[in-house]
């Protein structure tokens, strides 16, 4: 219920971002940051809804759910109509685009 986003190179905890639904199907979860550095997404390893925290003050902004299976890999990038975009890949080798 909790996704931690660590500075590798100290190994200190830069955030802690928490929402109840949000599980995942191992220790760890893939996570991107939007370009501007104000957001955080990842995705649930379990059913592969994504989640989306505001880095400010650490509140969940979005859930979206989806029909996928989870896990895999993650990337946020400039794109689609609003500027920016998610893309996701789930453990079965389908790629979502969210805009």
């Amino acid at each position: 219920s909790s996704l931690k986003l660590l500075d590798m190179r100290t190994k200190t905890v830069l955030y802690t971002l928490r929402y109840n639904e949000f599980q995942t199907a191992y220790n760890w979860s893939a996570c991107s940051i939007s370009p501007d550095g104000n957001y955080a997404a990842s995705f649930s390893g379990n059913n592969g809804n994504l989640f989306v925290w505001g880095l400010k003050d650490g509140k969940l902004l979005k859930k979206i759910n989806s029909d996928g299976s989870g896990g895999g890999g993650i990337s946020w990038g400039l794109g689609g109509s609003s500027g920016q975009q998610v893309a996701t890949l789930d453990r079965e080798g389908k790629l979502c685009l969210w805009v």
